[in-house]
């Protein structure tokens, strides 16, 4: 059974990906979403607050999706399920997301339903 509790934290500085994002967990279902264009603005809500799942751009101006990993590898909190996202698929980017601790890189773009079918994997294996 999927917990519909689970709280997301989404980081990416493209609009239209944090709009499809959201819009697509709230119709599954999810309501605790917060997202986050800025990433030294989510760097610090990671800091004061736990998520279950973070789905996170490895690839952002300021602070970028590898060294938010790194930081929430040496963070107090606990480790939430990371779903990296990257428009850029080489094999290097995926592995070292992998390393740092993302559960899965999807390619951007992304297919709507192999993006849901990820996040409710990931949920079920969180539980």
């Amino acid at each position: 059974m999927i917990n519909k509790k689970t709280k997301f934290l989404v980081i990416d500085d493209d609009y239209a990906t944090l709009v499809l994002v959201k819009a697509t967990l709230t119709k599954r279902g999810y309501t605790d979403i917060d997202v986050f264009q800025d990433s030294q603005k989510a760097s610090a809500a990671l800091s004061t607050n736990s998520y279950d799942v973070l789905i996170l751009d490895l690839y952002m101006p300021k602070i970028d999706g590898f060294t938010l990993l790194q930081q929430i590898s040496h963070s107090d909190n606990p480790m939430p399920c990371i779903i990296a996202m990257t428009a850029h698929a080489e094999q290097e980017n995926k592995i070292r997301a992998l390393e740092l601790g993302a559960k899965t890189v999807l390619t951007k773009p992304f297919d709507i339903n192999l993006f849901v079918q990820e996040v409710e994997l990931q949920i079920t294996q969180l539980n």
